[in-house]
């Protein structure tokens, strides 16, 4: 028994690499000790602007009008292969992608555009009016939330679904209004958190809507944090970062690296683990209580927009051309231990 191991081990590897030269066979991923990270897609005719999913073989990307009459681009990963999705749309972009385990799949972008998918097409979902989108989230699909506005002009919105179509919501006079409001995201149907331009801060406990303040007046994009919320964090800023964090529902408190560091557009908590993604593919990873950045030893100069880690701990980060029009260069790339294949559209 012992002499013939060392004899299985040698013949294994060809037996392999023969099968991987077979019509139809694919090689095993690359994979190594460590994770680290790889460029899943680069220069894509469209910005990717959000990454999500529920499962690591269950991962969403979304992202900018393709220019090719194709409308906004999406895709699906399975764990062994992408399949890109039609919109349903002529045009416009897509920001953000909130996936529900087991469906539906609800996706926000320009002009009042939300879409839903639950297994067979994308569909466009009526909405209050044609503005830009910016977030959508839910507790469970019968209870979503959309938020948007234009930063340039106008007051940002709050929209509900709770199960006849979105309506506006009146958040109040004593709430903030800003002009528009980039998130929305929380732990349950009475905490929901939201969050905007020039630090708007604001909390939703099932009854009322309640200002809040961020400990900052700079714009905040995204916010997420911990299921039993913990630790929330909100991250923004203008060229330079923004990061703000609540521990253990304490006061909102700056919490931005001393070292300088370019705007985070994107922030991404999953147990202890935390992520967000910037400018010129900044990325910064929360050790403990501090926030600091990762290098990724990519070749790579794009921005990222969003960042989601997977239940088994994989991360996944998305941009491109995102900081003006046109939206084009989409890039996509992934920390973990195997490779995923490149996504083409």
């Amino acid at each position: 028994m012992t002499e013939a191991s060392p004899l299985r081990w040698t013949v294994a590897p060809w037996r392999f690499l023969l099968l991987s030269l077979l019509p139809g066979c694919s090689p095993p991923a690359e994979s190594d000790t460590e994770p680290r990270w790889r460029i899943v897609a680069e220069a894509l005719p469209g910005a990717l602007f959000s990454v999500t999913g529920t499962a690591k073989d269950d991962v969403w990307v979304v992202g900018a009008d393709r220019g090719d009459d194709a409308g906004p681009s999406i895709a699906h990963f399975d764990g062994s292969d992408w399949e890109t999705h039609a919109s349903g749309l002529d045009a416009g972009d897509l920001f953000w992608v909130h996936a529900f385990e087991d469906g539906p799949v609800y996706a926000a972008g320009t002009n009042g555009a939300l879409l839903r998918y639950d297994g067979g097409a994308f569909e466009k979902v009526p909405t209050p009016a044609e503005r830009d989108v910016w977030g959508v989230w839910g507790p469970n699909p019968g209870d979503l939330w959309a938020v948007g506005g234009d930063a340039n002009a106008g007051t940002g919105f709050v929209w509900r679904d709770r199960g006849d179509g979105f309506e506006p919501v009146d958040v109040g006079e004593d709430a903030p209004s800003p002009s528009a409001w980039y998130k929305v995201w929380g732990t349950a149907s009475d905490d929901v958190w939201f969050c905007g331009v020039s630090g708007a801060l604001m909390h939703y406990d099932g009854d009322s809507f309640e200002a809040v303040d961020a400990g900052t007046t700079r714009t905040l994009l995204t916010l997420h944090g911990r299921p039993d919320a913990s630790r929330i964090t909100a991250v923004g800023g203008q060229f330079s970062a923004t990061l703000v964090s609540s521990v253990a529902g304490k006061a909102w408190r700056d919490v931005t690296p001393e070292e300088p560091t370019l705007q985070t557009f994107g922030v991404f908590h999953r147990g202890e683990a935390a992520y967000s993604v910037g400018m010129q593919t900044t990325v910064l990873r929360l050790d403990g209580d501090a926030w600091s950045e990762e290098p990724t030893g990519l070749d790579l100069y794009q921005d990222f927009h969003a960042v989601w880690i997977a239940p088994g701990g994989e991360v996944w980060a998305a941009g491109g051309q995102i900081i003006a029009p046109p939206f084009t260069s989409g890039t996509l790339i992934h920390k973990g231990r195997t490779a995923p294949p490149a996504i083409e559209f």
